[in-house]
């Protein structure tokens, strides 16, 4: 008889990650669950772990080990000798999270063979809507599915004019004229686009962002195409209004600036949390985000810079990898109720037209963009706005905020004033 599918080796590599290192276990632990194990010792070992994260204690083989004892659980985990052994299992323990997809995709292919197995003993006998309706549970439990409740309109009015007097859960944009028009702020669950060609200032206006959702708690900035020694020289600037150049020139700083930076230093937004590796996927950003939310167990905001430089599956186009990560990142607003705030490069082609205003058409490698985003905002620099004679002060220039899609209210353009030496926007009020 075959054996059903499993990998021993990817189950000790998983739990012999998780043994070196307990924030490897929190990743693994939101991806397996005991059952998932093929061999029960492997299985046990696994719940000793998800017991000792529950209840806040360290995670590694001396701690297993006598978690298992106390349990009388050590002989069914294989003895000590052989949990001190899954640590040789795996040469990295980051690798563990892969390792337990594998476990996974195992653990799914048995319970489906399963399903078909029962479906089929009873397809000579049982009620054909019987036998449907069993072999879909069984292909739902094999896939983690919960079945949801039927809910029909009738079920959802009131509580819909309830909510209608409730005031939204938003968190507020660093300008209030863009918070007028996306209704109060950003919205939890809503994923953001913010467009534009490279050099007008995307990153900046990112940035901002990050600190102003920062005031409501923990937020993730993604950066694959600047060091974070840069990001926050960017903050710095903008939060204490200074010009960028003297926190780079390698030059002493006038001790005014000095003071002003000790005094902001207070208000800092100390909550946000950089990731500038250069090159990620998909997972590797959900890992990020887990590892910040894990603490305090919420996230108010992601931000993503930018989509085009992420990486995606091995052999997929260009098209297919920016469509793929777009609709992960709605997906990933979804899933951890907040803002995502994901920017993303334009075509050349508004470089050709009279009017270089840039369209959603000029999203660039994919219309999924456009199709996943809830608020598309494009951002846009006359370049006849010529800067001032060399030795004289920089003049703030218009820079226009095209909202161009808007599933929260109307597509507007509202002005911003671009502060270059300062790397920040403002509408013209107290800056926030």
């Amino acid at each position: 008889m075959t054996e059903p599918p499993n990998d021993l080796a990817a189950e000790r590599a998983t739990l012999g990650g998780c043994l070196m290192k307990r924030e490897i276990a929190l990743d693994v632990a939101e991806i397996l669950r005991p059952r998932d194990f093929y061999q029960l010792k492997h299985e046990v070992v696994f719940e000793s772990i998800l017991d000792l994260i529950a209840n806040g204690h360290p995670v590694d083989v001396v701690s297993v080990v006598d978690h298992l004892l106390r349990r009388g659980e050590l002989s069914r985990a294989g003895g000590a000798d052989y949990v001190h052994g899954l640590t040789s299992a795996v040469a990295v323990a980051a690798q563990a999270p892969y390792h337990a997809s594998i476990v996974r995709d195992r653990a799914v292919r048995r319970r489906v063979l399963e399903t078909v197995a029962v479906t089929a003993q009873k397809a000579a006998t049982a009620d054909v809507h019987e036998l449907i309706e069993g072999a879909r549970e069984g292909l739902d439990s094999a896939l983690g599915v919960e079945r949801q409740p039927l809910v029909f309109v009738g079920d959802l009015i009131d509580q819909i004019v309830d909510d209608a007097e409730r005031p939204r859960r938003v968190y507020p944009s660093p300008w209030q004229s863009l918070d007028d028009i996306l209704g109060g702020g950003f919205r939890p669950g809503a994923l953001y686009t913010i467009a534009a060609r490279p050099g007008i200032g995307k990153s900046a206006i990112a940035l901002q962002i990050a600190a102003a959702l920062a005031d409501a708690g923990p937020v993730t900035f993604s950066s694959l195409e600047m060091p974070k020694e840069e990001l926050v020289r960017r903050i710095i600037a903008q939060g204490v209004q200074m010009p960028h150049h003297l926190l780079e020139r390698g030059e002493p700083m006038p001790e005014i600036w000095k003071a002003k930076i000790e005094d902001w230093k207070i208000r800092a937004p100390h909550s946000v949390a950089i990731d500038d590796r250069s090159t990620v996927t998909m997972t590797d950003i959900r890992a990020f985000v887990r590892a910040v939310r894990r603490p305090s167990g919420r996230i108010v905001g992601i931000v993503v810079d930018y989509l085009q430089l992420m990486s995606g599956a091995p052999g997929a186009s260009r098209f297919e990898v920016v469509s793929e990560n777009a609709r992960q990142f709605k997906l990933l607003a979804r899933e951890m109720d907040c803002p995502v705030i994901m920017l993303s490069q334009l075509n050349r082609n508004s470089e050709h037209r009279v009017d270089k205003r840039p369209t959603l058409s000029d999203l660039r490698d994919s219309g999924a963009i456009e199709q996943d985003s809830d608020v598309v905002m494009m951002l846009y620099r006359d370049p006849e706005f010529e800067q001032p004679a060399m030795n004289a002060p920089p003049l703030p220039v218009p820079l226009e905020l095209n909202v161009a899609k808007n599933r929260h209210g109307p597509t507007v353009m509202p002005q911003l004033m671009w502060e270059g030496s300062q790397m920040r926007a403002h509408d013209g009020r107290e800056y926030r």
